[in-house]
Order: structure tokens, then sequence, then C-alpha cells
């Protein structure tokens, strides 16, 4: 069996989720006698060199669709006698298109994975009027894009979304979503009558899981991810500003880049913000290590992934309750504290809670990372096999 990962963007593993997730399923198929190549469209501006398990091509057009793009891969794909096509990039219209022109000019399968919770478009919406942080003119847009969302509108906003849903369900053999909670809102916004093309499997971890590793913590309170509207980063910048002075001994690092890194570096300055980095783009392994409460204070995810590394690395998650999936990630109270989403209040009181208790922190801490072992590869590989060998047999007949 040959397995072609595709995306938009190069698989460099540093820059994010998908493309981790991805080399980490590619390194797993490998170990297990399937063969496997890399399809991309355009190199990332983040990142530096990087090693793949297999062979990358990179498409000669940039953009998410072209004719030469579509062409050029259909000749990789019969060239390399790909068996089925993995479609990493499915929230993109565009690039759904082409790869399912690919998949009908080669009659090879495509399996697509949405790697976003199917409500993104409301959640995204949301929160997102602060006169503290942004101007006047990204307030009043901020504004418009929440009433778009609001109850009365919402029908009419999610109109571009069921129809990318159904073009990724009518057009794929199989679509993966990252946890059976999304199955109801995937369907209700597709508008689908029936599902037997939809089924979830959940990421795996990024590292082999060390259930018998003590982590060596500093008293450290780290985020990780792009430094975008999406992450709100400042929500966890606010929450320093308030318990900073309470937790003396304490740093907080902030670890990667994107658009917001200026604005937040200001807005850190502008509030006096103490024993505060920005590290900018950075392999995140280190400061999981060392890391003993990790924050994460999205608006939407779909899994992340993050917090599965931070966990597995026995730093204690403090998330917002903003996707339904993290129920299978977190146990409240156990493993780690959900909050509120928005509570800047309640977001620096269960940091405090944490880093105020060493025992409670200690206990969370290896249940922690206790609780991936149903995320290793040998919990989680069985399913993707089992799915490539489904899709593969059925377009044979």
């Amino acid at each position: 069996m040959k397995v072609a990962i595709c995306s938009v963007q190069e698989f460099n593993p540093m820059i994010g989720g998908i493309e981790r997730v991805s080399v980490s399923l590619a390194n797993e198929l490998i170990s297990r006698g399937v063969e496997v190549i890399f399809i991309c469209c355009r190199k990332s501006p983040y990142g530096g060199e990087y090693h793949l398990p297999a062979h990358q091509y990179v498409l000669p057009d940039s953009t998410d669709y072209s004719e030469a793009n579509v062409s050029k891969m259909a000749e990789i794909i019969r060239e390399e006698h790909v068996d089925v096509i993995l479609n990493q990039n499915a929230h993109s219209y565009l690039y759904n298109r082409q790869v399912f022109l690919v998949r009908e000019k080669c009659s090879v399968p495509v399996v697509s994975v949405l790697h976003f919770d199917p409500l993104n478009r409301i959640k995204a919406n949301q929160h997102l009027v602060d006169f503290q942080l942004h101007s006047i003119k990204n307030n009043i847009i901020g504004f418009f894009r929440q009433i778009a969302v609001s109850p009365l509108l919402t029908p009419l906003s999610m109109h571009s979304q069921r129809r990318l849903f159904r073009q990724i369900y009518d057009g794929s053999d199989a679509t993966v979503l990252l946890s059976p909670q999304y199955f109801d809102s995937f369907k209700q916004v597709a508008g689908l009558t029936e599902t037997t093309k939809l089924t979830s499997i959940y990421n795996m971890l990024s590292w082999p899981l060390d259930l018998s590793k003590t982590y060596e913590k500093d008293k450290l309170i780290i985020f990780v991810g792009r430094m975008n509207a999406q992450k709100r980063p400042e929500q966890l910048l606010k929450a320093w500003k308030k318990i900073q002075h309470r937790l003396p001994d304490w740093r907080l690092v902030l670890v990667g880049d994107g658009d917001l890194l200026e604005q937040m570096k200001r807005f850190a300055d502008s509030s006096m913000l103490e024993r505060i980095t920005f590290t900018g783009f950075q392999e995140p392994r280190e400061y999981y290590r060392k890391g003993a409460i990790y924050v994460m204070c999205s608006s939407h995810e779909g899994w992340a992934l993050t917090i599965s590394e931070a966990m597995q690395h026995g730093c204690v998650p403090v998330v917002y309750n903003t996707f339904i999936s993290l129920s299978d990630q977190i146990k409240n109270g156990e493993s780690g504290l959900i909050v509120k989403p928005f509570d800047i209040k309640s977001l620096g009181e269960s940091i405090l809670k944490l880093a105020k208790d060493e025992e409670l922190r200690n206990q969370m801490s290896r249940r922690a990372v206790l609780s991936r072992k149903e995320f290793t590869p040998e919990a989680v590989m069985p399913d993707w096999i089992n799915l490539f060998e489904k899709v593969i047999s059925a377009s044979n007949k």
C-alpha cells in the first residue's frame, strides 16, 4: 500500500499541528510497511531546515488550486502508483477541488480530514471587540463579524460552510473528524441525511510516550501556538497582569510566531507585565519538559495537539472550554482545569490554584501523562490502516 499525504503547505513539523500530525502518521505508516510520499503546494515563511521520513513533492503553483497543479499532482500519483490520497487540507474549498479532480483523473480514493470544529465559523467570530487591544477600525469590523454569527443570521453566515462540508463529504471516499463528538454538528451543518462515509480518528501523540519518566519542572507557565486571532494570546496576558504580583517566583513564556506577535509585545510593555518572555518561533519540546502549567485560550480548535503534547510531558493544562473535543483530552479537576471561555478572572484563578498548590499540581501532572495512553500509535494506527484498506478495497470493486 502506498499513501500520498497532501496539503497546501509544506510538511515542516515545526510549523504547526497539521504538519506534525502528518509527519507522525507517516513515520508510523512506514514502520508498518506502508509506503508514503508527501505532496504540497508551497513553502512556509516560518521554520528552518527539517527532515522528513519520505520524499516531498512541491507542485509548480503556490496557490490552493491551479490546472498546472492538477496535472502535476495526477502525474505524481500515477508514476508513484499511489493507492490512496490523504487530504490534510480539507478546510480549503479550492484545494479540495484540486484533489477531487486528481481523484477523477487517476481513479484513486481520497480520505479527507477536517482538522477543525465544524462550528469554527461561529466560534471564530465571537468576543472580537476589545478597545484595550484593538484599533477603532478593527473593533468596528469585529462588531459586524459578531453580528453576522448572531442566532438570527447564523443560517446565512453558515451557507458557505455547508457548501464546503458537502463538497468534502460528496467528493471523498471517507471523511475523518477529530472526535466522535463532532458528528452531530458536521451532519447538521452539511445537511446530511446519511453518514456512512463519516468516521473519527484521534490525533496521535507527536512523540513516544514514556510513562516511567519524571520531569523536573520549573516555576514556569507556558503558551505554545501561533500568535493569531484564533489562539487569543491576549487573554493570557490579561490574566497574568492580574496575578503576576501574587506569583513573584514564577515566569511566563509564550512560544510561537504570528501576525499578532509584535502587538502582544507592545501590550505587555504598556501593561508593565513582569517576568514574561516571547521566544518567537521555536521547537517547543524543551518548554513542555520544563513548563509546569500550560495555558490555551483559543476561540476554537479541532483537537488542539499542543494540549496532548504538553500533557505527555507532565505539563498541567488550563484551557478555555471552547471546543467539545476538549473533554476527550482533559478530565476537569483530574488531569487539568477547564475554564469558562473569555473569563479572565477565572483563568487567572485557575492558574493561581495550580501554581500555589504543588501537591495538586504534581498529582495532575502524573494523571496527565497516564491519560495519554489512549493517543499512542498503538491505540490509533489500527484505525488508519483499517480505513485505508477499506477505501482501497471499495475502489477496486
